[in-house]
């Protein structure tokens, strides 16, 4: 009986998470490359949920601002040594389709 409600409870919660991409150093602000940064905080976590109900998201999430959530979170103006992964999360017919962004954040110093 166990394993038929494990089996059950499995089937209703699914999920898939993948790597997208690995960047050196990534920003969507403008930055001067000349000036001396100091590093904020390190693995900060940013991210962007759409919602999904009975398969159709509402909405599209987006790199750029999960990228945007990282940066705001600590005031920084940089990311660097950062992984992008995809994470699909599914409960019978609701789920969330989520970026993340984990990095190490550096702010201009004046």
């Amino acid at each position: 009986m166990k394993k038929k409600i494990f089996l059950l409870l499995l089937l209703l919660f699914t999920g898939c998470s993948t790597r997208v991409a690995d960047f050196t150093i990534i920003s969507t602000r403008n930055i001067d490359m000349d000036g001396n940064y100091e590093l904020v905080e390190s693995k900060v976590k940013g991210k962007d949920i759409t919602p999904i109900i009975t398969y159709i998201p509402i909405g599209s999430p987006s790199i750029e601002d999960a990228i945007d959530d990282a940066l705001n979170s600590v005031d920084g103006d940089i990311m660097t040594d950062v992984t992008v992964r995809s994470n699909i999360l599914w409960f019978v017919y609701f789920g969330t389709y989520t970026y993340v962004v984990v990095g190490d954040v550096w702010k201009k110093v004046d």
